[in-house]
């Protein structure tokens, strides 16, 4: 069996290698074989079943089977398939997110918002420049902080400073992927080591091939957002959570202090973190108090307990980040967080609502997780509490949980795995092979797991010009390169900027006449002061979205330029470069 809990762990690692036509096949074919199989097992479930299988199989075939299970549950060879498969994994995925990376890249898709905008926020932390962000106020002047309370940025200053041009960003989320895939894949086995040889114990296996299937950390990991530090700085949380629970005496400081050490990493990620988390120390306090039938529920109350401290400090956070930081220490009052989640989105924008859907995305977190993540409190109750932030929300992308806003419920469901892998009750192999085929099934569903990327077949003349512009694009980026020195700033159309180099500021183009001109204008009326700083814009007009950025928007910018006498500095078929000296 451990074989086969092997193959199954890697179905995904395999997809990644696979065309893209063999997906939704190979995944509907496992579906249909761990249904037949459970069916089976269902059938042979009695205590007869050696008597029924003696009667199919010869006696050599079932003393050689016999002989393999003895070497397969075996704790060394359990724990080389584990290691093995992630290796399998780390090694298939990395390859896939360099493919589906260097695609994006090719396809001018690392645009303005959000690959260059969260890009820069980093990189000005490194020029010394505070968590100040050009992309996401409208002045280009204020903190990101005021966007999103996200401290944990600073997680990624190693990549973005080691690697070349403006991959480190991108880097840094596979990193952490893979990190937290190792966190969790760790806390698995470190809890059914617990229970004896886990070679034995389906729910475990249930809960490793769910991990390495897993959907929406699929989707996290490919969104190229930060949101992805929360799958290791979770796992870290709840390994000493778990070892403060246990209660082992002789680590007792060394736990409390890596709990409260890894919560702050947690809630750094994202300023509403501290919800979830306030949430879950919520409803593990209230848990307790009920949980005790023999006394009334009002003499359990216990304010010196795990959850309560969680939650006061979630709450402290809360507080600090929503209101605290923006008002107080920035004097900003022009922050309405309320305004941003209630915000509408265009009518263009594809919208998803009904109780039916909601329930139906409810049952897919539900299998994502195991199926047994429904049975355990009350860890259950809190993933299923903050779905209902998604269910009843009107914005597309938060109400689907696509791209990285899955972020929210994955710590939850992937914990309430852990509690479930505690419970002594084992279940049956038919339960087992129900639930991996409904997991199967369920990511048989979405056309884009794995992302897939078809040879570009060239079918019009249309088509041949379009892919002709971006070859002449990428060429004459590279070119014009030499003309910009890092003596200023680099205004760059939405498409571009991810070719500008990574040891230059980049900044929005529609931010250029407000800083620069006005900067020049400044600077004329006190000529006294010695000033050696540039502003570069890089466009290229008839290589834009004529939907959202019209070509017109471009010339219009263009005419200023002539306007104010900067100089043309490169020019190319599509690429042009103006430099107005300050």
């Amino acid at each position: 069996m451990v074989f086969l809990f092997f193959i199954f762990s890697i179905v995904t690692a395999f997809l990644f290698a696979t065309p893209y036509s063999l997906h939704k096949p190979l995944q509907k074919g496992l579906f249909l074989f761990c249904i037949i199989v459970s069916l089976a097992c269902f059938y042979f479930r009695n205590s007869d079943f050696k008597t029924k299988r003696t009667f199919f199989f010869p006696s050599s075939l079932l003393l050689a089977i016999n002989r393999l299970k003895i070497l397969f549950s075996q704790i060394i060879f359990v724990r080389f398939v584990l290691i093995l498969s992630l290796l399998i994994y780390i090694i298939s995925f990395g390859l896939h997110f360099d493919e589906i990376s260097q695609n994006f890249s090719s396809r001018f898709l690392f645009q303005d918002s959000d690959y260059i905008g969260m890009d820069e926020v980093i990189r000005e932390i490194l020029r010394g420049n505070g968590f100040h962000s050009a992309y996401y106020s409208e002045s280009g002047k204020e903190s990101y902080l005021l966007h999103h309370f996200a401290p944990g940025l600073v997680f990624y200053l190693p990549f973005i400073s080691l690697f070349p041009d403006r991959w480190g960003y991108a880097i840094g989320c596979y990193a952490y992927a893979v990190i937290g895939l190792l966190g969790w894949g760790f806390l698995l086995y470190k809890e059914s080591e617990k229970r004896g040889n886990p070679s034995r114990q389906t729910i475990f296996w249930i809960l490793w091939i769910a991990l390495f299937n897993q959907l929406y950390i699929y989707r996290l990991g490919t969104s190229y957002h930060f949101e992805i530090l929360v799958l290791p700085f979770s796992a870290l949380f709840f390994y000493f959570y778990l070892s403060v629970q246990d209660k082992n005496k002789t680590k007792l400081i060394y736990h409390w202090s890596g709990l409260f050490f890894s919560l702050a990493l947690f809630l750094s990620v994202k300023e509403d973190i501290g919800v979830y988390i306030g949430l879950f120390g919520a409803v593990s306090w209230l848990y307790e108090w009920f949980s005790k039938k023999r006394t009334p529920f009002y003499k359990n109350i216990r304010f010196n307990s795990l959850p309560f401290s969680i939650l006061i400090l979630s709450l402290l956070y809360f507080l600090f980040a929503f209101w605290i930081y923006p008002h107080w220490i920035l004097g900003n009052s022009t922050v309405s967080w309320s305004d941003e989640l209630s915000r509408e989105y265009a009518g263009y924008y594809k919208k998803v609502e009904g109780a039916d859907k909601a329930v139906r995305i409810f049952l897919e977190i539900a299998v994502s997780g195991g199926l047994g993540i429904l049975s355990v409190i009350p860890e259950g109750i809190v993933w299923g509490l903050i779905y209902l932030t998604h269910a009843i929300s009107s914005r597309p992308w938060h109400h689907e949980i696509y791209s990285y806003y899955s972020y929210t419920l994955l710590p939850f469901v992937l914990f309430s795995g852990l509690v479930w892998l505690r419970k002594k009750k084992e279940i049956p192999y038919w339960g087992f092979f129900l639930i991996v085929g409904l997991i199967f099934y369920k990511n048989s569903l979405d056309g884009n797991y794995p992302l897939h990327f078809q040879k570009e077949n060239i079918r019009n003349e249309v088509e041949l010009l379009e892919k002709e512009a971006g070859r002449t694009v990428r060429t004459e980026l590279a070119e014009s390169k030499k003309s910009i020195q890092n003596d200023g700033v680099v205004y760059s159309q939405y498409n571009l900027s991810f070719y500008v180099s990574k040891d230059i500021p980049v900044r929005p183009i529609r931010l250029f006449e407000s800083d620069c001109f006005q900067e020049r204008n400044r600077i004329d009326l006190n000529s006294k002061q010695d000033h050696h700083h540039s502003c570069y814009v890089i466009m290229a007009p008839n290589f834009a979205d004529p939907v959202f950025h019209p070509k017109e928007e471009f010339l219009k910018i263009r005419d200023g330029l002539r306007e104010k006498k900067a100089a043309l500095i490169y020019q190319g078929h599509m690429i042009e470069v103006w430099k107005l000296f300050l």
